[in-house]
């Protein structure tokens, strides 16, 4: 979407939520950012004392460890661990309620204010 103000043109993007939850890339923990935490820093490939980029094994791993459920799969920052958090969206229905009931709420609401 394109829109115009005075003489400049702004391209605007609607931001997409997410559904999963945020890796911090110091400590491999969910919830939170590296640059938000100063946690001591775990090394993703097989959690040592150290940060990821620091680490001394520079080839791909042939069995990883994921440090978040403990299994030899994939590393601790892959997006398909079974570990990682889903983040539910709010339900918009109302248990025991029909869509005319609810619409007739709706139209009460409405007239009240």
């Amino acid at each position: 979407m394109i829109k115009t103000c005075a003489t400049s043109r702004q391209r605007l993007r609607r931001t997409e939520k997410k559904t999963k939850a945020t890796i911090c890339f110091t400590c491999s923990e969910y919830y939170h950012a590296a640059r938000n935490r100063h946690l001591r820093p775990k090394c993703i490939k097989f959690g040592g004392e150290h940060a990821t980029r620091d680490c001394n094994i520079k080839e791909k791993i042939a069995e990883p460890k994921c440090l978040n459920y403990g299994k030899i799969e994939h590393l601790a920052a892959w997006k398909g661990c079974r570990a990682l958090p889903v983040i539910k969206k709010p339900s918009t229905r109302q248990p025991g309620k029909t869509y005319a009931q609810a619409a007739a709420d709706k139209t009460k609401n409405e007239e009240q204010t």
